[in-house]
């Protein structure tokens, strides 16, 4: 494996079993993400976008292939294992916000330090308070979720994503729920997050959005069609599968 590569899917297939009918939610896909891409999936709703998100995002395994994470094959992790790189590596935007209503601003974004044994509560508690303010959500620390609106939660889910200093940012239909204004500002702070050296990997069907992206992927029936690659000059180079 190349040693640039945070991901490799190798032959990574995702089977859903309703009955005696099976769904390719993923096919055969081969795929590496590189330290500091901002990687892009598109296509259409069913398409396998957030299937793959969802496998990547160690929230679900795959039926066969293997998956390696910085070098390491996570395919046949226990749970416990990859509880703990989803903590220490990953942040997750996803489009419902996913807070939790009955704790705080603060505390929302507190939950991926929770367990994390290598930060002194100090620390955890300057993060929290930095990345409040890094997304303009400080002075509403103490609010519960139900007293933001849709942007300010989004917001504070960025916050959440990056509190833990990740490797990666997965983002699942960011904007969905938002309003263009709102949508906005959630991008810019992706943006901030990428330029600091985070690699970001969304899967949107908003092509507004995939224009600050380092490769563009489009996913048809589980299976990539095709990548663009995008060259700091703006050009593009077209690979199909």
């Amino acid at each position: 494996m190349n040693g640039n590569n945070l991901i490799q899917f190798e032959k990574v297939t995702k089977i859903y079993q309703a009955g005696d009918v099976e769904t390719f939610a993923i096919h055969e896909v081969d795929l590496q993400i590189k330290r500091g891409e901002y990687v892009v999936i598109s296509g259409p709703s069913g398409g396998g976008k957030s299937s793959i998100l969802s496998v990547m995002g160690l929230l679900d395994k795959c039926t066969s292939g293997r998956y390696l994470f910085k070098g390491s094959d996570v395919t046949g992790m226990s749970r416990s294992e990859l509880a703990k790189i989803r903590n220490t590596e990953m942040g997750f935007v996803f489009q419902s916000f996913n807070l939790i209503d009955t704790i705080s601003v603060y505390d929302n974004v507190a939950l991926p330090l929770r367990y994390r044994d290598d930060i002194s509560a100090k620390e955890k508690d300057q993060r929290v308070k930095d990345a409040l303010l890094n997304v303009g959500m400080d002075h509403r620390l103490k609010h519960l979720p139900a007293q933001l609106s849709g942007g300010q939660q989004q917001r504070v889910a960025v916050a959440r994503a990056f509190v833990g200093s990740p490797s990666i940012i997965l983002a699942d239909e960011p904007t969905g729920n938002l309003d263009s204004k709102s949508a906005e500002i959630v991008m810019e702070l992706l943006q901030k997050q990428f330029d600091s050296g985070v690699t970001i990997c969304m899967v949107t069907h908003d092509p507004r959005y995939t224009t600050d992206a380092t490769r563009a992927i489009h996913v048809f029936d589980g299976s990539i069609q095709s990548e663009e690659f995008r060259t700091p000059m703006g050009k593009a180079e077209i690979a199909t599968a």
